[in-house]
């Protein structure tokens, strides 16, 4: 008997069933359009419209499987043709001076600390420039992980992804500039209320 071979976009559409409902809309809530957009997201996509339009990606099979570095832990990533607006602004690109704020989001880490994501506010509009300007990608990455024995989305987003990096809430005093990030290794910041 020949064993058969399941495609990317069935892997990525099973692992869509098996994501525990409350999770799954969690990340649909995260990544749709709102006027609190925190990071990446997808203009014009209410949390239904993201659904199907994701779904129907998926169904034109056109699923590449990622071999980003950022992708660990054992969890697997999937490109596919869905356009939507990364968040993130590269530290390296802003003054060191400027100001981030903190978002705590769903991280703890194992002993139960709270984790907080750096955020960063474009003011002026030499910001609005840079974040208009580097922001649009057409594909989507899925990263699929284990859970309960079964292989759910872990999270998906417009464009690459990055190694996670987050401040414990016990240094947030030490992190509260660009130059304080840079110094923690930080690379990377969530873009808030850019549109």
């Amino acid at each position: 008997m020949t064993e058969k071979k399941i495609t990317n976009a069935r892997r990525v559409m099973d692992a869509i069933d098996n994501t525990p409902k409350g999770h799954w809309d969690s990340i649909l809530a995260m990544r749709s359009d709102t006027d609190e957009a925190k990071g990446s997201y997808y203009p014009a996509k209410s949390t239904y419209k993201l659904h199907v339009d994701l779904l129907q990606a998926l169904s034109y099979k056109n699923v590449t499987k990622s071999y980003h570095p950022a992708i660990t832990g054992g969890s697997e990533g999937f490109i596919v043709g869905l356009s939507g607006v990364t968040g993130i602004i590269n530290l390296a690109w802003l003054d060191p001076e400027v100001e981030l704020s903190h978002d705590q989001g769903h991280n703890s880490d194992e002993d139960g600390e709270a984790q907080f994501s750096l955020c960063w506010t474009p003011e002026s509009d030499d910001d609005k420039f840079l974040v208009r300007s580097t922001a649009k990608t057409k594909k989507t990455t899925l990263i699929l992980c284990q859970h309960e024995g079964k292989e759910v989305v872990a999270t998906f987003h417009p464009g690459d992804p990055i190694v996670p990096k987050t401040v414990a809430e016990s240094q947030l005093d030490n992190c509260k500039t660009v130059g304080d990030a840079r110094r923690l290794g930080h690379e990377y910041a969530k873009i808030v209320n850019y549109k």
